[in-house]
């Protein structure tokens, strides 16, 4: 066996197909085959130079971790020959365990930890280090074996050599720190694995608290942050409880007499770093030192795919928030640059948060050191990017401001109230030097912005009077002895502790921290046409409840409606889903029929909001309305409310979709609670505009509104295409018998709900195409049909209708693709209002249609001057589009290249043209999927480009700086786009192909337009353009008249003779001036395009053909010759001084090649 054959066997790590081989991987493989043969005893010290030195520690390393029967023999040898206490080796292993463990074969990392136990007996140089740099590789927020293995390894490790661990005070406390923030994910998760380990973590971490107490103070004040997460459980309980009131005599530390000594420590970074593994910090790093502002979607994208794909993993967010803030401090030229601030990937990772408690923890990690600032011994640039976050969300991403302040002033008051002073204190100071140091010039942003909460300028003003601006036309100014009773959902948790003092699990948040919740005996509601509050005793009442519903008023009858239904809804989530879709109907019913009469202490007294809301008038209820307005508020409350209770009953609302799309009914797709509550939504939304705000705080809530509805009307446009199809065949010749067959074979299956597609009045009667009226129930509930997918519609109601499509000859397909347009419509009014900002202005175009044709119109942020422009309003929308789709992508890549064509065919003006989801397709699109797409283009299907000459140029333009097989796959979507397309358009993106492109540097921009060239019959004008592209593109235009000429002979000379003919009429004067535009006001001939073509054409080697086949090709070459020939003496192309000296040369000889080399009926013609 040769050597590089016995190389490709001894491997060490994975690798991809496409990844390139590890370099240290490759270097150690070098050593052990050169030394192999010195590797077996006997051993040869003696011969051992300090040169070979190297290489024998390299191989004998390689041949501890390839093969672990010969690894004790190999340490033997490693310890006889070594002379620097293992460093050199130790420093191989630290290198390899830092860049390359993730990619370890499991063989290798099981010899890993054999070998660290052997350098622990063996005392070598710098072990612990390499401990160290093992624990960092335990992720949070995995519960992967891989990593459940490693950390119960490590442990038994440490645990075994416990007199060599306890006097190291680095590693110990280190792994302290890792051990106490992996037991909550631990004890979450299930398996016998880990159920051992909880119970070995949880001796680990108390032994050393109980007895190197006094070293562990060296963590700081991160240390009691991890013990709030673990304070509930059993094993912990004394030791909180002992923390705060006997911490001196219980830990055997006599110097620490409170925790405000904890507090006050700043954490050292070893500690926060340790908590994220090196891959991770490479590639925020990157993000934060390389990426440009408003690049880094894709990186963001792909962080999440790899480290915060799994539920379990977004617990690893808190960790990464405080690497950012504590560990990674930019440089000056850094901050003064366009580079991604660190504030934005803070914010975006708080949006990665789905549950509460994690989200609660993500925020206390971000301004846990406000609250113990000393300006002595903290940093600012920890607590920089809270600040610049909370000031630069204002104002398109205000929830997120309101939610960081409420945050903050919950923290303050109820984090430690024994300490509050200390607390307040601190905070104080961060304001302080973040003022002073200019980071903010002062509060005003936040204390002065219209869009920020009253109640919260309030308690700014009361907390940094100093630093925020008064102004006396904000009302109701608080002074120290005021108690905050604001309608806020701060309210609610006043009295639930998420610090030290807690009754509650410390750090765990109310369910309303994040904002937008109410308090709990706050009730939401629902819609209905007609509510009768008197109605006999319902299944399941009382009389008593039935009796207090006739005393009370209409306003408290509503609220006690409601309270009710939240408790059917409750109890129907316990039972079954579909239980639970006929409650939430009943809900929704109940509250679109008053919302301003649902609670109590917020009552109106006349019905305007009713009136105006049936209207189409939102213009008071925008869900981020700040001000107190009851419509939003209630709005607000109500969406909150319904999530909660769904969340409590184990239902996640909007909740991610990532299995693979199938075309079987999906569960959670298709028959779901989101599902039919978007069912809802799509059949009723113009009807009942409400039903637009209720989504929006939903979207607010930061729950993945826009993501579901676009893959549920996608999905919708998918299960149409079939039905679609059918209804073409039945018109044509001879297709309607089989299209009855089709139908009645579908009985249940194959309608389409009225109450979508038709045009409707008031008492639900519709109108079908031909005119004819037609009675028919509306099904506007959660579980009314739209597909046979999406749920099941009354059968007799099926019956009619398609009886009806059948005798009237209805066009089928029209109605079907006008009920999927409208689908689209509303995703595309949710996207205009979502894309305005938190407060919004919805007017309705008043044309005399009826209140189902009433939507939303126009959208303005409250406080701000309204826009009129349609392209900024575009762009926020493409941004909102955007957005959704790479969420769409987050949850599956096949789900994502699955919505996309629908998004291209129905939504065409936010997303034909955009360069950005172009190049989101390209960048994730395999070569399958690809070919997909061309025969969707080349069909006609929908477009990606569009023939608009500055959306080509823009795309064209900035697909150039793409990667490279991105670049090739955007060419063959644009050929495929343009297969159809008039000569005008291709004849457009040739010109601005010449403009634009580097012959030298663009090979695939330039391959991508040879193929769309090749693919198209020339055309007079097409090959004009040719011949006259700049001098540059001489052997591009060579090789397309060349394709033409095999494919298109008869055409190619048709157009040259019409060149020809045109140019003798159009030729300049004698004497006028050179250079002057000939033919079609083309300025220069390329002569250096023809010069390579008749070379080419004069190559012995140019025809391989067989006898005959040889001699047509260079009759028609011949023709091609004489036809350009003539057009280039037309042009000047002997005498431009553009072509010096063999130019007269080259055409004589061209031309007696030309008589030379056809037969005798053509030569004549070639003089």
């Amino acid at each position: 066996m040769t050597g590089s054959v016995m190389a490709s066997s001894l491997r060490l790590m994975l690798r991809g197909v496409n990844e390139a081989p590890d370099e240290l991987e490759e270097l150690l493989v070098r050593s052990y085959l050169s030394v192999q043969g010195q590797l077996t005893p006997p051993y040869h010290l003696s011969t051992v130079s300090p040169a070979q030195h190297a290489q024998l520690t390299q191989a004998l390393l390689f041949g501890i971790l390839q093969n672990p029967s010969a690894a004790p023999s190999h340490v033997t040898h490693l310890t006889a020959f070594t002379t620097d206490g293992y460093a050199s080796f130790v420093s191989i292993l630290l290198r390899m365990v830092n860049d390359s463990y993730g990619k370890l074969l499991e063989q290798s990392r099981t010899q890993m930890l054999w070998l660290l136990k052997k350098l622990i007996t063996l005392s070598a140089s710098d072990v612990d280090n390499l401990c160290l740099s093992l624990l960092r590789q335990v992720a949070g927020g995995d519960v992967s074996a891989g990593n459940v293995w490693l950390a119960a390894e490590l442990l038994q490790i440490m645990k075994g050599n416990w007199s060599w661990f306890s006097g190291i005070p680095a590693l110990f406390t280190t792994a302290l720190y890792t051990y106490l923030r992996l037991l909550p994910d631990h004890t979450v998760a299930k398996g016998p694995n880990i159920s051992d380990l909880k119970v070995n973590e949880t001796a680990f971490c108390i032994q050393i608290l109980r007895e190197r107490f006094q070293d562990c103070l060296v963590i700081g004040r991160d240390l009691v942050r991890l013990l709030q997460d673990v304070a509930l459980f059993p094993e912990f309980e004394p030791i909180w409880r002992d923390l705060l009131n006997n911490p001196g005599a219980a830990f055997k530390a006599p110097a620490f007499a409170d925790i405000a000594q904890l507090y006050v420590v700043r954490t050292p970074t070893r500690y926060l770093a340790s908590r994220v593994t090196p891959e991770m910090e490479n590639q925020l790093r990157f993000m934060l030192t390389h990426v440009k502002m408003g690049s880094q979607r894709r990186y963001q994208t792909w962080f999440a795919q790899r480290f915060l794909s799994t539920p379990e993993s977004e617990t690893l967010v808190p960790d990464l928030i405080r690497f950012i803030c504590c560990v990674h401090h930019p440089t000056n030229q850094i901050l003064q640059s366009d580079i991604v601030p660190r504030w934005a990937i803070v914010g975006w990772l708080l949006k990665c948060c789905k549950s509460n408690h994690v989200e609660s923890n993500a925020k206390l990690a971000l301004f846990y050191d406000w609250l113990f600032f000393m300006s002595k011994t903290d940093n600012i640039m920890n607590i920089e990017p809270a600040i610049l976050l909370m000031v630069y969300s204002i104002p398109k991403y205000v929830d997120m401001t309101h939610a960081l302040l409420e945050f903050l002033f919950l923290l303050i008051e109820h984090y430690d109230p024994v300490r509050k002073d200390l607390i307040q204190k601190g905070v104080t100071s961060s304001i302080d030097i973040l003022v002073n140091k200019r980071v903010v010039p002062s509060l005003d942003g936040l204390s002065a912005s219209p869009f920020v909460a009253s109640w919260l300028k309030d308690k700014l003003n009361f907390y940094f009077a100093p630093y925020c601006k008064t102004d006396p036309t904000d009302g109701y100014k608080m002074t120290r002895g005021d108690h905050f009773h604001q309608e806020s959902s701060y309210d609610s948790v006043q009295q639930q502790m998420i610090g030290p003092s807690s009754k509650g699990s410390p750090g765990s948040p109310s369910r309303d921290l994040y904002g937008g919740g109410g308090s709990s005996d706050q009730t939401l509601t629902g819609q209905n046409q007609s509510l009768d509050i008197t109605e006999d005793t319902k299944p399941g009442e009382t009389d008593t409840t039935n009796r207090k519903r006739r005393r009370l008023g209409v306003s408290e009858s509503l609220h006690l409606e409601v309270q009710l239904n939240f408790e059917r809804l409750t109890e129907a989530l316990k039972r079954s889903q579909e239980a639970a879709i006929s409650a939430l109907e009943k809900l929704f019913s109940l509250f679109l029929s008053a919302p301003d009469q649902i609670f109590g202490d917020r009552v109106l007294k006349d019905s305007s909001l009713t009136r105006s809301a049936s209207s189409g008038d939102l213009s008071s209820a925008g869900a981020g309305n700040a001000g107190g307005d009851p419509a939003s508020t209630t709005i607000a409350k109500f969406a909150s409310q319904i999530t909660e209770v769904l969340k409590k009953g184990g239902y996640e609302l909007f909740g991610p979709l990532p299995k693979l799309p199938s075309d079987r009914p999906d569960g959670d797709e298709t028959s779901s609670l989101t599902s039919s509550l978007l069912r809802f939504y799509v059949a009723n939304c113009r009807s009942q505009p409400l039903l637009r705000q209720l989504l929006y705080c939903w979207h607010k809530e930061g729950l993945a509104v826009g993501a579901r509805l676009l893959c549920y009307v996608s999905r919708l446009a998918e299960e149409i295409e079939p039905t679609a199809t059918r209804s073409r065949l039945a018109k044509s010749p001879g297709g309607g018998q089989d299209f009855d067959i089709l139908v009645s074979s579908k009985t249940e299956d194959d309608t389409y709900d009225a109450g979508m597609n038709g045009d409707g009045d008031e008492e639900g009667e519709f109108t079908e195409s031909s005119g004819e009226s037609v009675r028919e129930p509306r099904k506007n509930g959660l579980t009314g049909s739209t597909t046979k997918i999406h749920g099941n519609s009354n059968s007799a109601a099926r019956k009619g209708s398609r009886s009806r499509d059948l005798q009237m000859g209805g066009d089928i397909d029209g109605r079907l693709r006008v009920g999927v347009s409208d689908a689209f419509k509303t995703y595309e009014e949710f996207l205009k209002l979502t894309s305005k900002g938190t407060s919004t202005t919805v007017q309705t175009e008043n044309n005399g249609a009826g209140p189902q044709h009433q939507g939303l119109q126009n959208c303005t942020v409250e406080g701000s001057v309204k826009v009129e422009s349609g392209d900024v309003e575009a762009d926020n929308m493409d941004v909102e589009l955007l957005s959704d789709l790479e969420l769409c992508l987050l949850w599956n890549t096949k789900r994502f290249l699955r919505v996309l064509p629908s998004v291209f065919r129905y939504l065409p003006n936010l997303a034909v043209g955009k360069d950005s989801i172009l190049q989101l397709l390209v960048s994730t699109i395999d070569p399958q999927d690809l070919c997909s797409f061309e025969f969707k283009l080349v069909l006609g299907e929908f477009a990606i480009l569009g023939d608009h000459q500055e959306v080509l140029l823009r795309c064209i333009k900035n697909s150039l700086k793409w990667e490279f097989i991105e670049q090739q796959f955007f060419w063959r979507l644009l050929v495929a786009e343009l297969q159809g397309a008039s000569p005008a358009v291709i004849l457009q993106v040739l010109k601005i192909c010449s403009s634009t492109l580097n012959p030298q540097s663009n090979s695939e921009a330039m391959s991508g337009l040879l193929l769309l060239l090749r693919y198209h019959l020339p055309t007079s004008q097409l090959v004009n353009a040719v011949l006259f592209l700049p001098p540059a593109f001489g052997k591009f235009a060579a090789v397309v008249i060349s394709s033409w000429m095999s494919s298109h002979h008869s055409q190619l000379l048709a157009c040259l003779q019409t060149l020809n003919n045109s140019s003798v009429k159009e030729r300049p004067k004698k004497g006028g001036e050179e250079g002057e535009d000939v033919s079609n006001g083309v300025r220069r001939f390329s002569s250096s395009a023809v010069v390579v073509l008749l070379n080419a054409m004069d190559d012995a080697d140019y025809i391989r053909n067989n006898a005959d086949e040889k001699s047509a090709r260079q009759t028609r070459a011949a023709e091609i010759r004489r036809a350009l020939l003539k057009l280039a003496g037309a042009h000047g192309f002997a005498g431009m001084n553009t072509i010096q000296g063999t130019t007269d040369s080259a055409i004589e000889n061209h031309q007696d090649r030309c008589v030379n080399n056809v037969n005798p009926t053509l030569a004549g013609s070639c003089s």
